[in-house]
């Protein structure tokens, strides 16, 4: 037995009986055998406490007799009580013999992944390591299992978090695509790979932008639908959709571009503008009429001058001569005038008065004119007018601009060219007759032909032209109920085709302008222009009328209360007292003269002449004031208030 004694430690103390019956002590110092064997102690108790303690589930196993021989807490909770063996701790027994394979060939196995069965027969996932020992000659096998439960749940979590992210990467409506910061492709959704879809091949995990790019360039891609340096960048696709890119970078150095689709927003600017541009050439159109509206008040009181003189010297002489210098002076006064009435009925965008018109017709009288405005021009003219046209539906006056027109841009067009020429067909197809000016010039390329017909649009030089000729021709050409169509002529010329359609009326219908045999009238002239007036005077008193002038407003009234009269004729634009203020003076004053009331304007466009245009009762024609235009108005007022 061992004793401690107080001062020399441990001992240990052997008593044995002699043969004599007496007594034999043997003592001999054990202090630093029980100091081994108390450390020994306390290691295995640390050992273990550290095994039974430990998170990890702790078996000894003899593989020899097959029997376990420790197992940890932490084993009995995941496995529960093993006392059968190790096999029920396998979900799949199938799966311990790879297992075992491993461990018996190398005598090791480390973070083998196996699917554990717990106490209630449920599979959970572990990694199992072991090693196997020689204890009192018997292979050992010591093995730890990890419960990895937790861990599969928080992989599991982070891969659907994934999952979602990317199903909201793919569900944008934008291209997106994720690089590392080696400039290698991460991660992209359906959008960008629909955006590079001749790219499908090269479009791998790891494929680094460079290659991209120039696997782009050789196939006609554009190299900014893989990626760019630039903050934002715009590219287009072959397929004319446009898309705008931006790129953000990463805190890792890598870089995240996104492509937007902006082909509609790029198709409404562009309505945008074209509408802003249509905006601004009606607003220049209404410029235009403006200042037609300017210029016609100031020539219509002079050419009503001409056109009033010259017939009426056509009517007063006899020579044959004379008559025909006149009638020339006429003609060309009276066109000068529909020409300023034609520019007013366009800017007003009323619709032209029609009757049954030859179309071959028209378009002689525009060569002669069109031969006198480019005299200066070797040009000639080649007329192949086919006969038996049914007539048409148009204003022949304002038909004659348009092919002359025609015919003088396609002579300014060549004017530096030998051999010129210009030729001029017509034929009949269905409901319309047609007319094409074609000409053997440079012709006009495409881009031009779709902007001809635009206002102030041209091509010739400055002060040349104004770019109106065209735009009007189309505007009085479809008042019509017409069509006109740009194409090319035979050698590589222009040619313009003007479709009309026909009347059944047989031909067209010309009024004399002979003078009516009226009773005698007394007519009240209210007109501030002297010489304008002074030509009305001679009409109307050559007709056999008394006329009494009033040269404003005012002096009209003055007269009318002293005298009364079967017509009262009245400008709208005077000084002081306008036409359309004498009408409301007179209605209050002499409610019984207001039928008897005509009137005449200048300033076809002014706010009291369309108020007047669109009352009923009110009788009104423009100047240039032609004599049969003045004796209808007088007629027809006598008419409808002469019993």
């Amino acid at each position: 037995f061992d004793v401690p004694l107080s001062r020399s430690g441990h001992h240990r103390i052997r008593l044995r009986l002699t043969a004599s019956d007496g007594l034999v002590v043997t003592l001999w110092d054990v202090s630093a055998e029980r100091a081994r064997d108390d450390a020994m102690g306390e290691s295995e108790a640390l050992m273990r406490k550290v095994v039974e303690n430990a998170p990890v589930g702790f078996i000894v196993y003899d593989l020899d007799a097959k029997r376990l021989i420790f197992q940890s807490p932490k084993s009995r909770e995941m496995f529960g009580h093993l006392d059968d063996g190790v096999g029920s701790s396998w979900y799949d027994e199938t799966k311990r013999v790879d297992y075992l394979t491993e461990l018996y060939a190398t005598g090791r196995v480390d973070a083998h992944p196996v699917i554990g069965s717990d106490a209630n027969n449920e599979p959970f996932p572990a990694h199992l390591s072991a090693r196997v020992v020689k204890h009192r000659g018997h292979s050992v096998a010591i093995s730890t299992t990890h419960d990895l439960t937790e861990l599969k749940a928080q992989q599991d979590e982070l891969a659907a978090s994934r999952q979602r992210l990317l199903d909201a990467i793919g569900a944008l409506d934008l291209g997106f695509v994720l690089f590392d910061a080696a400039g290698a492709v991460v991660l992209w959704n359906e959008q960008f790979a629909r955006i590079n879809a001749p790219l499908a091949d090269a479009l791998t995990e790891g494929a680094d932008m460079a290659t991209l790019q120039a696997e782009a360039r050789e196939l006609a891609h554009p190299e900014g639908a893989v990626g760019w340096t630039s903050d934002a960048y715009e590219f287009d696709l072959a397929d004319g959709r446009s898309f705008a890119a931006t790129r953000s970078d990463m805190s890792d150095g890598g870089s995240v571009l996104t492509f937007r689709d902006i082909t509609a927003a790029k198709a409404a600017a562009r309505e945008l503008s074209r509408r802003r541009e249509a905006a601004f050439q009606s607003e220049k159109l209404t410029a235009l009429g403006e200042l037609l509206a300017g210029v016609a008040h100031e020539l219509n009181n002079p050419l009503s001058v001409v056109v009033g003189q010259a017939l009426m010297l056509e009517e007063e002489t006899t020579d044959p001569d004379v008559t025909r210098r006149i009638s020339r002076i006429s003609t060309a006064a009276e066109r000068c005038s529909k020409i300023v009435k034609t520019f007013l009925a366009m800017a007003r965008q009323q619709p032209f008065k029609t009757k049954a018109t030859e179309m071959n017709a028209i378009l002689e009288t525009a060569v002669d004119v069109a031969s006198m405005g480019v005299q200066a021009i070797d040009v000639q003219f080649d007329l192949r007018l086919r006969d038996g046209l049914t007539p048409v539906a148009a204003d022949e006056d304002q038909m004659t601009q348009v092919f002359t027109n025609l015919m003088v841009n396609a002579a300014q067009a060549m004017h530096h060219q030998q051999d010129a020429r210009i030729v001029i067909e017509t034929q009949q197809t269905g409901g319309f007759v047609s007319a094409t000016i074609s000409d053997n010039g440079p012709g006009i390329s495409d881009e031009q032909k779709a902007r001809v017909f635009e206002p102030f649009y041209t091509t010739k030089d400055i002060g040349d032209g104004t770019g109106v000729g065209l735009a009007l021709a189309r505007q009085i050409v479809t008042a019509h109920g017409g069509e006109i169509d740009l194409g090319d002529a035979p050698g590589g010329g222009a040619a313009f085709t003007v479709r009309l359609p026909i009347t059944e009326a047989a031909s067209r219908v010309t009024v004399a302008d002979k003078r009516q045999e009226q009773a005698a009238a007394d007519i009240l002239l209210v007109e501030d222009e002297a010489d304008v007036a002074e030509i009305i005077i001679d009409v109307l008193k050559a007709d056999g009328f008394n006329v009494q002038h009033a040269p404003s407003g005012l002096k009209a009234l003055e007269i009318l209360e002293g005298a009364t009269f079967d017509v009262i004729l009245s400008d709208l634009r005077m000084p002081g007292l306008t036409g359309r203020e004498l009408l409301a003076r007179i209605t209050a004053q002499h409610p019984g003269l207001v039928d008897r009331m005509g009137f005449i304007t200048g300033d076809a466009m002014s706010a009291d002449a369309e108020a007047m245009r669109a009352s009923a009762n009110v009788r009104l024609i423009e100047k240039p004031v032609a004599p049969a235009d003045l004796r209808a108005l007088v007629a027809n007022i006598l008419k409808d208030t002469r019993p």
